[in-house]
């Protein structure tokens, strides 16, 4: 069995919003579109219901400080603010025109390519 890495996930879930469609204000809506933590954990089986399976979420945690990384570049970012960053980010609705799926699909992009330098700080 091959162990994958943070930046094989995060390639996965760029994948996941490529294939499913991207939406904002739940994980996954009636028709399957994800957020951007939705893809995640989607594409990862790490969710149990509507929720994050919290068996992955130290897993779900350290993949999400890689894209605030990617959506905030050179800030101090924690594995604790990052999910909270993460959602406010995607569901962003005072200018809808700032966030949409390419938006989404390059932050993936982004932080598949700091996954893959190991240039995160914690």
């Amino acid at each position: 069995m091959t162990v994958k890495t943070d930046a094989d996930i995060l390639a996965e879930s760029r994948e996941y919003v490529r294939e499913h469609g991207w939406t904002q204000g739940a994980l996954q809506d009636d028709i399957g579109q994800v957020c951007a933590l939705g893809a995640i954990l989607h594409s990862q089986g790490w969710v149990q219901g509507d929720d994050m399976d919290t068996a992955f979420q130290q897993d779900a945690e350290r993949i999400v400080a890689y894209l605030a990384k990617a959506i905030m570049p050179g800030a101090r970012v924690g594995k604790a603010v990052s999910v909270s960053l993460l959602t406010g980010w995607n569901d962003s609705m005072d200018d809808p025109d700032a966030i949409n799926v390419d938006v989404v699909l390059d932050a993936f992009m982004k932080a598949e390519k700091l996954a893959r330098s190991g240039n995160v700080e914690e």
